[in-house]
């Protein structure tokens, strides 16, 4: 069964796997090969698919010139009207909010490396190599 994961908890699973591996550098635990299989294969994607929406909800809604070039600012950036700048807004809003299917990669008799987790870890880790955590817990 997949799990649901915006990008802001995708990026904290990624966070908290840096935080992990160094503390646990010395162990393999069951949850290890898990995890770089999330990373490899999931994570990528997933990052793309945000770039790309993030990319089309800024040049998407960029002010447009003559011919239909786009305009930019001294700094680069792209220049915006007042309703662009909002449709832009409104654009990576919906972006940071899309929800992401994850494939949980869990294994068996981890109960000791759940344990062994903190607090956070355990809340990053949840739906991703670990089970998702009940309300209540």
């Amino acid at each position: 069964m997949n799990s649901k994961k915006t990008i802001s908890q995708v990026v904290a699973f990624v966070n908290a796997v840096k935080i992990y591996v160094e503390r646990t550098k010395d162990l393999e635990t069951k949850i290890h090969g898990h995890i770089r299989n999330i990373e490899k294969k999931q994570v990528p994607v997933i990052y793309e698919d945000y770039n790309d929406a993030v990319l089309e909800a800024r040049r998407g809604n960029a002010a447009t010139g003559d011919h239909g070039v786009l305009l930019r600012e001294a700094n680069g950036e792209y220049s915006y009207t007042a309703d662009g700048e909002r449709k832009r807004d409104l654009a990576l809003k919906a972006a940071s909010k899309k929800l992401y299917d994850i494939t949980p990669r869990i294994a068996e008799g981890i109960e000791d490396v759940i344990a062994s987790l903190t607090e956070w870890e355990r809340e990053c880790f949840a739906g991703f190599v670990i089970p998702e955590i009940e309300e209540g817990d």
